[in-house]
């Protein structure tokens, strides 16, 4: 079920990302004023809601937290990134274990990154966006998620 949870956690980010990007549509401006300091949500306002809200369910998840700084820094993975298909066939059914192996480490790092920036949205904690952010870079510093075939392997490039 965590699993289940985290992929559609990261099925939000991307469509979250892909909604921020920059595109064309026909008859629209092709130059687009970007900035780089802004958020997808007013950080301040939000965490003044997290503070005062009386919703069990916000409350009960905002319990469940974890820290990105109690949580061990995953060390990146290296060499080719070869990802079985997530289905035994086709496009449903029965899903592969060894998809679920070979993705734990993908998950455990997703989930440091997302605790520290939860933590610093909820509570302001600045050592928690900077243990997401030596996360990020280490991964990033790495290549860890570029060496990767997607015409080969799908299933990587949907990881990335």
């Amino acid at each position: 079920m965590e699993e289940e949870t985290m992929r559609i956690t990261m099925q939000a980010l991307l469509l979250l990302a892909l909604a921020a990007a920059p595109f064309s549509v026909a008859g629209a401006p092709k130059k687009m004023a970007i900035d780089t300091r802004a958020s997808l949500i007013d950080v301040a306002t939000r965490r003044q809601e997290l503070q005062h809200t009386q919703s069990p369910r916000v409350l009960a998840a905002l319990a469940k937290l974890e820290k990105c700084t109690k949580l061990a820094p995953v060390e990146p993975p290296t060499g080719l990134m070869d990802i079985p298909h997530h289905y035994l066939n086709g496009s449903h059914g029965p899903t592969n274990p060894a998809e679920r192996e070979a993705t734990r480490i993908y998950s455990q790092f997703e989930k440091r990154v997302v605790m520290g920036m939860n933590q610093y949205l909820a509570t302001g904690d600045h050592a928690e966006a900077a243990c997401a952010q030596a996360q990020i870079d280490q991964w990033a510093q790495a290549k860890t998620l570029l060496n990767y075939d997607a015409q080969a392997n799908s299933q990587s490039w949907y990881q990335v």
